[in-house]
């Protein structure tokens, strides 16, 4: 069983074969496998609030450097799960529902984590969204202004009242890191994003940020919370936007 926070970390893209072979995920940061590099990062990690038995990692079967991916983070990862997916999804947000497969108590909170920022989180905001059934989700966010981020915009009591993704609708952009109160919770936004997407329903990627439109929508309390710290890893691969 997993601890009492569960963390789905959506490692299926088109982006985790570089060209040239290089795999994104374990490229060194900081003398690390990037994707250990950011895990061990988050101060939720660094509490203790989740461990190795609580992580669910989602790979993809069709690429011959799942294998590689695979033994790097049950050697760093003990008592991990994956997920293999048999090609690329039409986005983060549908992988992330595939490894929501796994999650093994439906009444504890959920984190989606994109790994793709590093940053910094004051001591306090993630253990009291753990603890509050009042929030159903929690958002870390940085300043920025570039359009390759998700935005999100908040009222004066630091509650999200929407957001959008690849379109600067604030100077608050998201770190890639996604809490939802339960899985019920999540499948609930990802069930709303699927019907509502801007781009209809056949239209193009299928992000997790948008997704908590559909719980704001319902009345639900979606918090934030600024970090700091910041240093983004994308723009060094010059990923393309889609699938995670």
């Amino acid at each position: 069983m997993s601890s009492g926070l569960t963390c789905i970390v959506p490692l299926a893209g088109p982006d985790v074969v570089q060209p040239g072979g290089r795999i994104k995920p374990l490229s060194e940061v900081e003398g690390m496998p990037l994707v250990e590099r950011a895990i061990t990062s988050r101060r939720w990690w660094r509490e203790g609030l989740v461990n190795s038995s609580g992580l669910i990692f989602v790979l993809r079967s069709d690429l011959p450097e799942t294998a590689v991916i695979d033994r790097v983070l049950q050697t760093r990862f003990p008592g991990c799960r994956t997920v293999r997916l048999g090609g690329l999804t039409r986005g983060a947000l549908l992988s992330a529902m595939a490894g929501s497969a796994l999650v093994d108590r439906f009444d504890t909170p959920l984190c989606i984590d994109l790994v793709d920022i590093l940053y910094e989180i004051d001591p306090g905001p993630v253990a009291a969204f753990l603890s509050d059934p009042g929030a159903d989700g929690l958002v870390p966010w940085f300043r920025a202004s570039e359009p390759s981020y998700s935005y999100l915009v908040t009222d004066d009591a630091g509650h999200v009242t929407e957001t959008a993704e690849k379109r600067v609708i604030s100077q608050r952009a998201s770190a890639g890191t996604y809490f939802f109160r339960n899985a019920a919770v999540f499948l609930k936004a990802a069930a709303w994003s699927m019907t509502a997407t801007r781009d209809g329903p056949n239209g193009g990627p299928v992000f997790v940020c948008p997704a908590y439109n559909g719980l704001i929508e319902a009345g639900g309390r979606i918090d934030a919370i600024e970090v700091h710290e910041v240093v983004p890893l994308s723009p060094a691969f010059h990923a393309p936007m889609g699938a995670g």
